[in-house]
């Protein structure tokens, strides 16, 4: 299922980097077509699921959170208990050759593949492919 969620200069937002520090954006554009900011998407899809969340709008989303933990209202460092996972390291045997596994970066996935730019990136930069330029 592909929801048409708003990217994150195109809502307001709350979110706490790796340092435990709290950040508030504000929206810079608008969403372009049918997207939508995704607290607005989840309440809708609540509705549908006969699970309706406790809130109809972002104040009220903001203010349910807030009650929750009152960490979320203040803005800046605070204590959030986290720490990173740790990796196992991995030993590679000697001799063996690390390759990307990626052949073709441009076009990893369906909406790369489908843009006629990325299209040209992949055919100029990765297989030499020349196009003429208008001035030619």
């Amino acid at each position: 299922m592909v929801l048409p969620g708003a990217a994150y200069t195109e809502k307001q937002g709350i979110y706490v980097n790796l340092e435990g520090r709290v950040q508030y954006s504000e929206k810079a554009v608008d969403p372009p077509g049918d997207a939508r900011e995704d607290w607005s998407i989840f309440r809708a899809l609540s509705d549908v699921l006969g699970r309706k969340l406790p809130f109809d709008s972002l104040d009220e989303l903001r203010a349910h959170l807030c009650a929750d933990d009152a960490r979320f209202a203040e803005v800046g460092l605070l204590g959030f208990d986290w720490t990173p996972p740790a990796l196992e390291a991995v030993a590679i045997p000697a001799g063996t050759e690390l390759t990307y596994p990626i052949q073709d970066f441009y076009l990893t996935n369906p909406i790369a593949r489908a843009s006629p730019t990325l299209q040209r990136c992949s055919a100029e930069i990765l297989h030499g492919q020349d196009y003429a330029e208008a001035a030619e």
